[in-house]
């Protein structure tokens, strides 16, 4: 547990300082009409407000809505500067808003939020989603209904058509543009540029350092001698390959990560046993396990990332299913009495496949437009029969594209 505490203050640490420094190419329009190119931040929602850089390692400069007509990223969204009348569906003025639809009647999205309307008719909030209760649903239909009522009332059908259309980005866009089409006005639909999720592949070389414990049995048996066995520490290569699914949105910092990872292991570990009360005999029993094994980890969890423009520490977290492929398993058991000895070896059989959880902590530095080298330190923590436990702390090197 203090293991993932230190990794959710890691994570808390890198949203509020790298997730600030991610900035893409883009564009402002001044209140002169100036077009001022340089890099704006990625922010999942704006305001009033917009970080601008003129260059990468220039200082950013906060623009306001006062004096900022619109701006842009290059290849994906555009914001323009609208100024809204003081009422309650509608948030202070001026704001940045993405415009769907321009025209008579305008379509706007504000921090998710559908605003329909024009300065003359006025602009109500559409409240989408669904609702707690059936009381709730209805009272934000007839909200929905109230808004629709006014602003279509100068064309039958649309108004009718509007009694069922769901508040989602096209059927809006789509009724808007009838309602001109109605009216025989002009109407232009602004369009609104998607980012595809993002997709990388990755592979890794690496070393592991592994631990093997055995707990106390909860009564004596046969495998006692593993809880009491020190058992030496393993180094050994590991390699594998890295998956990553990123959201949509070019400031995301979350991502699903898979991987497959290959690792190996070998431990030997001495117990010795006495026993002087033996019928007159003195016992020595000297067990010896070595145990040397093969597994693929496949596993799969969250990543976060800090997002900036070269350098992004992340931290992951997930379970894996492993699979040992080959466990080279025995105990050889040398027992004294007197001057003589009797050798036995066991073969063990531990368990093929098992659960653990992994976390990660690393660095991704950006060397091409989509390829990176990473860094990171990885803990994993599983389970195997006779209460073993498998610790491992692994660093690894490897490339993303």
């Amino acid at each position: 547990m203090r293991i993932l505490l230190v990794f959710f203050l890691y994570v808390l640490l890198i949203q509020g300082t790298s997730a600030q420094d991610r900035f893409g190419s883009g564009y402002y329009l001044s209140e002169a009409g100036d077009t001022v190119h340089g890099f704006i931040q990625y922010k999942p929602r704006y305001t009033d407000k917009v970080p601008f850089r003129s260059t990468l390692k220039s200082r950013t400069k906060e623009l306001s809505a006062e004096q900022t007509r619109a701006f842009g990223f290059t290849g994906w969204d555009n914001f323009e500067r609208i100024e809204f009348a003081a009422t309650k569906d509608a948030p202070a003025s001026p704001v940045f808003v993405n415009v769907l639809v321009s025209g008579e009647i305008d379509l706007l999205v504000y921090r998710r939020t559908f605003i329909i309307g024009s300065a003359q008719a006025g602009r109500f909030k559409l409240i989408g989603g669904k609702s707690s209760n059936a009381e709730q649903a209805m009272k934000n239909y007839q909200t929905n209904t109230g808004a629709f009522n006014i602003l279509f009332q100068d064309c039958a059908a649309v108004k009718e058509a509007a009694q069922k259309a769901k508040i989602s980005r096209r059927a809006l866009v789509d009724l808007i543009k009838d309602y001109h089409e109605c009216r025989g006005l002009p109407a232009t639909e602004l369009e609104m540029k998607t980012v595809s999720r993002k997709k990388y592949v990755g592979f890794f070389i690496g070393e592991s350092f592994t631990t093997l414990k055995f707990g106390k049995p909860p009564t004596l048996s046969r495998t006692s001698y593993l809880y009491n066995s020190d058992f030496g520490s393993s180094l050994q290569p590991t390699l594998g390959a890295i998956f990553l699914v990123s959201g949509k949105h070019p400031s995301s910092t979350l991502a699903f990560q898979s991987e497959l990872v290959y690792s190996r292991g070998d431990f030997n570990g001495t117990y010795v046993y006495t026993n002087e009360e033996a019928g007159g005999y003195v016992i020595r029993q000297t067990t010896t396990t070595a145990i040397d094994f093969s597994r693929i980890s496949i596993s799969a969890g969250l990543r976060a990332t800090g997002r900036s423009n070269t350098l992004n520490p992340y931290l992951a977290i997930g379970i894996a299913g492993q699979a040992f492929l080959s466990m080279n398993s025995k105990v050889n058991q040398t027992t004294q009495i007197n001057d003589g000895f009797e050798e036995i070896t066991i073969k063990m059989e531990p368990t093929r496949a098992t659960l653990a959880v992994w976390a990660a902590a690393g660095l991704k530095l950006k060397v091409l437009k989509s390829k990176a080298v990473f860094l990171d330190f990885n803990y994993e923590n599983s389970f195997i029969n006779d209460n073993g436990k498998i610790t491992s702390l692994s660093s690894r090197l490897g490339f993303m594209f």
